[in-house]
């Protein structure tokens, strides 16, 4: 006869059982096997009579949780994947299959939850998805993550929102190439990117979206504060040098500045205005910055 008990018991998944009282504090864990215990940390001493939200912590998505409960309100089969937290605070991602188990009435009795950790693969998926949202020579964004981001502004657009946009030009960069070589050129944007950097906050970002031509995202930021930070962007690249062999390059650059309105509707609308902006900035002596607001 197959004694299933040993099998679950020596799954290499986590298998979790809770009763199937969802009313708060409950569901309440009645059964985990020995991988719960190794990849948690807990014991299952530890954690019998209490709820599996003991594994969730301030990075658990809660448009994941939200789902999971209604799946276990109309006792649904579920999967998903979610970010969970060890013992000891560490972590993990898992990918949660989630059933009801029904008792000889047909009525629900307990909830049996099967996971298997996919922190690795989440990585390896975090990782070529920020190799595809980067310019490999600068290291800045480029314009597919600028794309996605703006389209985001747009989704969640209220008229409180405070978004402004840097479009930025490097002057005479055509003549750097052709000068003193594109690995001089090279050399000139990648420096670029890195000393502009140093004026944004982490949630801002520096996309390049041309050859030496940049968009900076800049989200909860008044056209003033935007407008101070261009200001020092230009001033930084117009006192930066770089030295190729016995040459010192120099260049200014020009920027265009504008910041979403209320009555925006599509993204064109705040590019044109951002380029019409860097236009006006450019033809009216280069290394200036011009606002559209």
């Amino acid at each position: 006869m197959i004694d299933f008990q040993q099998i679950v018991e020596n799954a290499n998944d986590v298998i979790l059982v809770t009763d199937s009282l969802l009313e708060l504090p409950g569901p309440r864990i009645t059964y985990v096997n020995q991988a719960f215990e190794q990849l948690t940390g807990y014991t299952s001493k530890e954690v019998i009579g209490r709820t599996p939200r003991l594994l969730q912590g301030p990075e658990t998505s809660s448009k994941s949780t939200s789902a999971i409960k209604r799946a276990l309100k109309s006792a649904h089969p579920i999967k998903i994947s979610i970010q969970n937290y060890t013992k000891d605070n560490r972590p993990y991602w898992a990918e949660l299959s989630i059933i009801p188990l029904y008792d000889k009435d047909g009525s629900v009795e307990h909830f049996a939850a099967i996971q298997r950790e996919i922190t690795a693969q989440k990585a390896y998926e975090a990782e070529l998805l920020e190799i595809s949202h980067k310019d490999p020579l600068t290291g800045a964004y480029n314009r597919r993550y600028s794309d996605s981001v703006l389209s985001q502004w747009f989704s969640r657009h209220t008229a409180e929102s405070r978004k402004s946009i840097l479009m930025l030009d490097i002057d005479n960069f055509k003549t750097v190439n052709d000068q003193y070589g594109h690995p001089a050129g090279d050399k000139y944007l990648v420096d670029a990117v890195i000393l502009i950097q140093k004026f944004l906050r982490t949630s801002d970002a520096i996309c390049r979206t041309g050859g030496e031509e940049f968009l900076i995202l800049l989200p909860d930021t008044a056209l003033s504060d935007a407008e101070h930070i261009a200001s020092r962007v230009r001033q930084a690249i117009e006192s930066m040098v770089i030295k190729i062999d016995e040459h010192l390059v120099m260049t200014t650059i020009s920027i265009g500045l504008t910041m979403m309105r209320e009555d925006d509707k599509e993204i064109k609308q705040l590019l044109e205005r951002a380029d019409s902006a860097l236009y006006s900035a450019k033809h009216s002596g280069k290394n200036k910055v011009v606002l559209n607001p």
